[in-house]
């Protein structure tokens, strides 16, 4: 399994041959009013950085392991979420060698959108997510008009990405406390990653079977996405990576003889897990 050294001197190399599964705890914040908004705007403390390391694997993923307690050993720039929230983050300018306040990540994306924008020297980055947000009664209209569930999602997916970049606008309108540097270089556009892109069509299908259970059988779609800095500049990535996940109930025999066909009569639950990466690019600049 890689390791956060190996991520950060090829990143791209390894994102496209493993999926990146990333958790972590909340970071220090103080809310952002913006009465007007839809969502709740939280600005991360980019002076306290969490600890990072690579848990086993248990299905072929580069499981990074983000935390606030003993255990992790390399410091990296975290952006959690919540729902009906945006957080933002911009590092703290630096430039020094190696992996350690050099990385960045969000959390798993299924359905949230993560903007960038800024300059390479301190670029800003938002985690927004619109989950559990209400809609307008037209908006309700809207989607309960639609002929099937597949265009009700659709339409609901629309819907919160538009809340989601909407807002975002709102909250980069914010004035950080203290100014970015000023630029030596050109500052690239914003960069969107959102369902739409890393989520080509999750599937779950999901039934009872005779023996009282229920049978499973998806294909969910993740994204990720890191950042890496070098001589003091950083480059971000996005990836797409597909969870298949089935499980079901068949019989089996249960005993010190079950291999040969003996011993009791049982229903065994049968699981299979497997992570494949579906693209990974450079995201920004």
């Amino acid at each position: 399994m890689p390791t956060l050294q190996q991520l950060h001197d090829n990143p791209l190399t390894v994102a496209e041959q493993h999926p990146i599964t990333v958790r972590g705890l909340g970071a220090q914040v103080r809310a952002k009013a913006d009465p007007g908004a839809t969502l709740t705007f939280q600005q991360v403390y980019a002076s306290r950085p969490v600890y990072a390391y690579v848990a086993p694997s248990e299905h072929g993923e580069m499981p990074v392991q983000a935390t606030n307690q003993s255990g992790g050993n390399t410091r990296v720039y975290f952006l959690p979420w919540a729902h009906a929230s945006i957080y933002r983050v911009r590092p703290n300018v630096s430039n020094t060698a190696g992996p350690a306040d050099n990385l960045f990540f969000t959390p798993n994306l299924d359905g949230c959108v993560v903007v960038i924008d800024g300059s390479r020297e301190a670029p800003t980055i938002y985690h927004c997510n619109a989950s559990k947000v209400p809609f307008t009664g037209d908006e309700q209209l809207a989607m309960d008009a639609q002929p099937n569930d597949s265009q009700r999602e659709l339409m609901e997916t629309n819907l919160k990405v538009g809340k989601m970049l909407t807002d975002k606008a709102r909250f980069a309108a914010i004035l950080p406390k203290h100014a970015p540097p000023i630029s030596a270089h050109p500052v690239p556009l914003q960069r969107v990653f959102d369902p739409h892109e890393y989520d080509p069509g999750s599937r779950h299908a999901i039934a009872g079977n005779e023996y009282g259970g229920i049978d499973i059988d998806q294909e969910v779609y993740n994204g990720t996405v890191f950042g890496v800095r070098k001589n003091g500049l950083w480059t971000f990535y996005k990836q797409s990576f597909l969870i298949r996940r089935k499980e079901h109930d068949e019989p089996a025999k249960e005993g010190v003889f079950s291999s040969f066909g003996f011993g009791k009569d049982v229903i065994a639950r049968r699981k299979q897990i497997t992570y494949t990466v579906a693209g990974a690019l450079r995201m920004w600049p």
